[in-house]
């Protein structure tokens, strides 16, 4: 389905009108496509292995809907819209496992022409002259990740633009409401369930309660997921407050949440 942006609003729920939970309603819509039942079964299963940080089932999925093999972590990001477990590109490297290499194993990786990312802190610390010497350093991993999102929009089953194109939306009026959903979570909850309706029948009570737990234990992934990104949020806000993060840093976390 697609919409137009002004035939969206937003609503306290009526029933329940608190501040955190809030409708999206529908004022008017025109454009539908048909999803392909393997596309739906591979993406409900390519947010499944995105939640569990399964890189071969990334990168299985992603094949089955056309993305190349190489772009499957630049698809997974494409489609959570926001960064996954590890960088998507060979060449940069965490700062957490740069600095557990040995001073030969850095000079390897440098003569590869690997780079290590600044940490959170670091990179918040830099000023304005740090953050662009960054960016000329990082000029051809940039330049990849460009052509590898520009590959993988035009790999990917078409209605599968539309799905971007939506979860866009919602993300840019989630935001602009001040981020009262988690959509990140909803989503995530809901590829799963979709996932378990195509996994073989469960017939058998051992089944059940196999499914059961499995949901149980994503939702606790889900949770600590959710957590994590909480207090990271949190401590941003603080280093704000005080003024350790600039307001045009500030700008630039916001508009990706």
């Amino acid at each position: 389905m697609l919409t137009a942006p002004g035939n969206v609003y937003i609503r306290r729920d009526p029933k329940t009108p608190t501040k955190s939970n809030v409708q999206i309603v529908l004022l008017d819509h025109g454009l539908y496509v048909t999803i392909a039942p393997k596309d739906r079964e591979a993406l409900c299963q390519l947010w499944k292995s995105i939640i569990l940080k399964d890189e071969v089932k990334m990168k299985q999925y992603s094949l089955v809907l056309g993305v190349q093999e190489k772009d499957y972590l630049t698809f997974a990001t494409v489609l959570s819209m926001r960064p996954i477990h590890r960088p998507i590109h060979d060449l940069a490297i965490l700062p957490e496992i740069w600095d557990r290499m040995s001073p030969d194993e850095q000079i390897a990786a440098r003569a590869q022409g690997k780079i290590r990312l600044p940490s959170e802190k670091e990179f918040l610390n830099m000023s304005p002259q740090q953050k662009m010497a960054i960016r000329k350093d990082f000029i051809v991993i940039f330049n990849d990740i460009q052509d590898s999102v520009l590959r993988t929009l035009h790999d990917m089953p078409r209605p599968l633009l539309m799905i971007l194109r939506n979860l866009n939306q919602i993300r840019s009026t989630i935001r602009d409401h001040g981020n009262l959903i988690d959509r990140h979570t909803i989503m995530a909850r809901s590829a799963i369930l979709g996932a378990r309706k195509y996994e073989r029948p469960q017939r058998l009570f051992k089944d059940r309660i196999y499914a059961r737990l499995e949901l149980f234990m994503f939702d606790l992934i889900l949770f600590k997921d959710r957590m994590e990104r909480w207090l990271k949020y949190k401590l941003f806000k603080v280093l704000v407050l005080f003024g350790y993060v600039s307001k045009e840093t500030e700008d630039m976390i916001e508009e990706f949440q």
